[in-house]
């Protein structure tokens, strides 16, 4: 959680490490940035966790810690607040990124075909205020379970939870 933490902080600061004082051998003619080399390891390592939800949300947790360190910085305040009004990239491709795991951490991947009076048990359940419980939309609109979480209970292939594992990891670097 630290390290998720610590990366958000050089991704911002974006130190640069000079081989000035290295041997010849090891001397490069270009100047190294350590926050890629962060992000790719840290998604190497949730990649290779043996328990990963604990090792996805600890790594959350981290990432939610280093953002709101950055943000007692004014200036990411007014960086964040232009680069939304003027619609850049990286603005877009945040929402893009949160979209996507929100699909498919907490979107079922399947649904039966809804029933012909749903229109009018919606109604119903939004007069006396059951629509809002979510066991209601469990036993009314029957569905399964979001991709990953079929992946982990070994409902589909293995694959699956290897190409989901793979999606995670590396959705913040993709920003």
């Amino acid at each position: 959680a630290a390290f998720a933490g610590l990366a958000v902080m050089t991704h911002k600061v974006n130190p640069k490490v000079h081989s000035d004082g290295l041997g010849k051998s090891l001397k490069l003619p270009f100047e190294v940035e350590p926050r890629w080399h962060l992000w790719v390891l840290l998604g190497f390592l949730l990649l290779q966790a043996t328990d990963f939800p604990k090792a996805f949300v600890q790594q959350g947790a981290g990432l939610v810690v280093g953002t709101l360190c950055l943000l007692r910085e004014p200036e990411v305040w007014s960086e964040a607040f232009a680069s939304i009004r003027s619609r850049s990239f990286s603005a877009g491709a945040a929402a893009h990124v949160a979209l996507f795991v929100f699909t498919i951490l907490f979107m079922p991947l399947t649904v039966v075909e809804a029933p012909p009076e749903l229109w009018a048990m919606l109604q119903a359940a939004m007069v006396d205020g059951r629509a809002l419980s979510p066991s209601w939309w469990a036993q009314s609109v029957p569905s399964s379970l979001p991709l990953v979480h079929m992946a982990m209970r070994q409902q589909i292939a293995s694959e699956a939870l290897y190409i989901s594992k793979v999606l995670l990891s590396f959705a913040l670097p993709l920003l």
